[in-house]
């Protein structure tokens, strides 16, 4: 409120991204006494540099627990041969829009939705979603091209790097 009315500038110094979330519009992250990365909320929160800004960032959004969550639980990574998993992340405009329903329309692509979450920061959508992409592998290509162009994040999680989480768990 002081910072609106009176046009005030105010520092916090937290380990809790949760508050930063809330109410900062600027963060800079420190690492011993340096600044390791600074910028915009919605620059550090969609865009981290560095890993030590991921890892606050992913305990802050909880995406990356219950996206392992869902990579850890067998009966639902029941992929054949050409599924191809992907993370996709939105930002903005992109996160309201259909574009799930247009790849199964346009591109011939099922996409079974895993996991998915949705928060508001400064006003503006951000979402992730883990899809399992179903189709012919030319197709598949054709959609997350469509998706980039869509300026959604696509990010495709390899099979071994599942197999990896597994072993770190101790699940294997």
């Amino acid at each position: 409120k002081l910072n609106k009315e009176l046009n005030l500038t105010i520092v916090i110094i937290t380990h809790e991204m949760q508050v930063v979330k809330e109410i900062c519009n600027k963060v800079a992250v420190m690492e011993d006494g340096h600044v390791i990365e600074n910028g915009s909320l919605l620059e550090i929160f969609t865009q981290p540099q560095n890993q030590l800004t991921k890892d606050f960032i992913d305990t802050a959004t909880h995406v990356d627990q219950g996206i392992e969550t869902v990579l850890l639980h067998p009966t639902l990574l029941n992929l054949a041969a050409d599924d191809v998993m992907v993370k996709l992340s939105f930002v903005g405009g992109s996160t309201g829009e259909p574009l799930i329903s247009k790849l199964s329309k346009d591109f011939q692509v099922a996409g079974n939705i895993l996991f998915g979450n949705v928060e508001i920061l400064q006003e503006t959508p951000v979402g992730t979603l883990l899809l399992v992409l179903s189709g012919s592998p030319d197709k598949i290509a054709e959609a997350v091209r469509f998706l980039q162009d869509s300026d959604v994040t696509v990010t495709i999680i390899e099979p071994d790097e599942i197999e990896a989480r597994k072993v770190q768990k101790g699940e294997e």
